[in-house]
């Protein structure tokens, strides 16, 4: 299968180098790439909010609560993806997000990627992003936002560990792509 017209989205807990994988992806293919967590990042901006991780969160679940179908509009478009093209999808944290956005880009395939890291990496890499207590990485992932990852873990075509090298990673996905039929 051609990863050009394939819909490839991206899920993990925070700090799981999701958005690494899923940036180095589109980049070796020259796909658009929508991340919902930029888009709920530039809304916070135009609403004069700061970029706080609780402050994200609380936006992105107003943005999916108001209207999910016009929010992943918004973060395709953002992107600049054009219907019949492939698109890297990376910060789905909904399954209803999944839905969605595979009604969107019809006829495409959809497959998921399930980006999972070992707890101490993990915790490292939080600890650089600023989430640097066990209170407030407690707070960040047991946020409603945060909830569904044990189903989209479940349902993911494939989970990969975001501790291995990116371009391990990205000839992985796109093997896995390749012998799809």
């Amino acid at each position: 299968m051609n990863i050009e017209r394939i819909v490839t989205g991206f899920a993990g807990p925070i700090a799981s180098g999701k958005t690494t994988v899923s940036s180095a992806l589109a980049h070796a293919y020259n796909l658009p790439l929508a991340n919902f967590g930029d888009y709920v990042r530039l809304v916070a901006r135009e609403r004069g909010l700061g970029q706080e991780r609780d402050i994200l969160q609380r936006v992105g679940t107003e943005l999916f609560e108001k209207d999910l179908t016009s929010f992943c509009i918004s973060v395709l478009s953002r992107a600049g993806w054009k219907p019949g093209s492939g698109v890297v999808v990376d910060g789905i944290r909904r399954k209803e997000a999944i839905e969605i956005i595979q009604k969107l880009t019809e006829p495409l395939k959809f497959i998921l990627i399930y980006v999972s890291t070992e707890e101490q990496i993990r915790r490292v890499r939080l600890y650089l992003k600023g989430i640097n207590t066990e209170n407030k990485i407690i707070k960040a992932d047991s946020h409603p936002t945060e909830s569904q990852l044990i189903f989209l873990r479940k349902r993911a075509d494939l989970v990969i560990d975001g501790a291995q090298p990116i371009l391990e990673l990205v000839h992985q996905i796109a093997d896995f792509i390749e012998k799809m039929d």
